[in-house]
């Protein structure tokens, strides 16, 4: 997923009740659903994400995320330096 798109649909994610329902129940279908693709790695990690963490993120935090669902991975989600 392109950072500007993650950073969209977070966003969306964040302001919205019904887009952060449906990423906190399936994040990959609800990815897909709205037209973006992300990978395996990017996936768990929105995967961890609690619901209540949405609705009370700060900007701060939503950059936090960002860096941590924003780095390059290999194919399996792993990291690359």
């Amino acid at each position: 997923m392109e950072q500007k798109d993650l950073r969209m649909l977070l966003l969306a994610a964040i302001l919205d009740k019904q887009v952060r329902d449906a990423v906190a129940e399936d994040p990959e279908a609800a990815i897909k659903e709205m037209g973006y693709t992300a990978t395996p790695g990017q996936i768990t990690r929105l995967k961890e994400l609690k619901p209540e963490e949405w609705e009370n993120m700060t900007v701060k935090e939503l950059g936090e995320r960002l860096q941590g669902l924003s780095r390059e991975e290999d194919e399996e989600g792993i990291p690359i330096k």
